[in-house]
């Protein structure tokens, strides 16, 4: 991790370089990007590009893991530091104390991620929903409630439809890469319902599809189908630039988990993209729908 001198980086170099940093790496995030204004595309950068260096401690594969925890600690006072003393130890900073203080956004929430980043690190196993549903609201479910405070929303029903949000979008990216977790030693769905459905970590780590896989895929899709569905409700919530963003996103998570049903839950033989033409389109839909005509 870089580090840089008290102010030595200026706000605006600081959202030029988290911009830079998302066109270059967000990959499904930054098409539903480009439906907002440049004021909330330039926050929800930022707020990526936090995000980014978070996630890129602990996938560090060079360092061992206790040095990845020790420099989360470091991350976490930086973070402290940044937002209470404005002194800004990387580039990300002085743009990200900004948008705290422009949305009001919890500094709790940023917090949970990193703390749900620093889970990761031990080899992830999970007996039952409810310890992977609170790992899920680590580090998916305070983004969507970073994100509704960067949006704006009228009712705070809005919190509970974010984090159903969050939920769904981390349920699919756990599906989606269910093998390759598998073979590092991540096993992200709950050992309870691998056994109801007569499946084995072996299984994963073998890239078994069988009838039982396809049963316990069946399974876990209807569950992730259920968390969109009450995200939905989300959208009548939001200002007209929220919506475009929220519509982009859920469609391009969404679209994943139904191609994976296409496949017929073969998620094994290649990883399930979506194509960069399609996600655009997406998008530019969601912004002539929601904002230009809605």
């Amino acid at each position: 991790m870089e580090d840089f001198s008290a102010n030595s980086l200026s706000e605006k170099e600081s959202f030029d370089w988290s911009v830079k940093l998302t066109k270059q790496s967000a990959g499904n995030f930054y098409y539903s990007f480009l439906t907002l204004p440049t004021k909330m595309f330039e926050a929800m950068c930022v707020l990526y590009a936090f995000l980014r260096v978070t996630d890129d401690i602990a996938d560090n594969l060079n360092q061992p893991d206790k040095l990845k925890s020790k420099q989360l600690d470091d991350w976490q006072h930086q973070l402290a530091l940044a937002v209470h003393s404005q002194q800004y130890d990387h580039q990300v900073f002085p743009a990200l104390v900004s948008i705290i203080k422009e949305y009001s956004i919890p500094v709790i929430y940023l917090h949970d991620v990193i703390e749900g980043v620093r889970s990761d690190l031990t080899p992830r196993k999970f007996e039952n929903f409810e310890q992977l549903d609170h790992y899920c609201y680590q580090v998916a479910g305070v983004v969507g409630l970073c994100c509704i405070e960067i949006w704006g929303y009228d009712d705070p029903k809005a919190k509970d439809y974010a984090l159903a949000c969050g939920t769904a979008f981390q349920l699919t990216n756990i599906l989606r890469d269910l093998g390759a977790d598998a073979k590092e030693g991540r096993f992200y769905l709950p050992a309870e319902e691998l056994k109801e459905h007569g499946y084995s970590e072996i299984d994963l780590v073998n890239s078994n599809h069988d009838s039982n896989f396809n049963d316990l895929m069946a399974f876990q899709v209807k569950r992730n189908q259920s968390y969109y569905e009450e995200s939905r409700q989300l959208i009548h919530l939001l200002t007209p630039e929220g919506k475009a963003i929220f519509s982009a996103m859920s469609q391009i998570y969404e679209g994943v988990l139904k191609e994976i049903i296409k496949r017929e839950y073969d998620i094994f033989s290649t990883r399930v993209r979506i194509p960069k033409w399609k996600k655009l389109y997406i998008a530019m839909s969601s912004l002539v729908r929601h904002r230009w005509f809605g």
